[in-house]
């Protein structure tokens, strides 16, 4: 996935871990968040409450975020739902599909 949308112009930085991630957020300016719900330590969902509490804490409104998971899990969902998340996409989804949501939640003009 790194390769797919560094291929696509965008700058990554990946986490492998819930834990991870929090720490990066200190240590870098970040304009989207793409989790997975299924993570070492702790849930996509349960991460994303982590790093919106953290955000807040310097006054910073939560970032755009997209949710993946290969489980079709209707309480996920809806929890995903409850925050505000942007999107939450099934895997196996459309590569196609997949890079236009990220431009749509970064706010990107850009033509087909």
């Amino acid at each position: 996935m790194k390769s797919l949308l560094e291929k696509n112009g965008f700058d990554i930085t990946v986490a492998s871990s819930g834990q991870e991630a929090l720490g990066l957020l200190g240590k870098e300016t970040f304009d989207l968040i793409l989790t997975d719900v299924r993570m070492p330590e702790v849930n996509g969902i349960e991460n994303l409450k982590a790093i919106r509490a953290e955000r807040a804490k310097f006054g910073k409104p939560p970032l755009p975020e997209i949710v993946l998971t290969a489980y079709d899990d209707e309480l996920i969902k809806a929890e995903a739902q409850k925050l505000g998340v942007r999107d939450f996409l099934l895997k196996p989804f459309d590569l196609t599909d997949f890079i236009s949501t990220i431009r749509k939640n970064l706010n990107y003009e850009y033509s087909k």
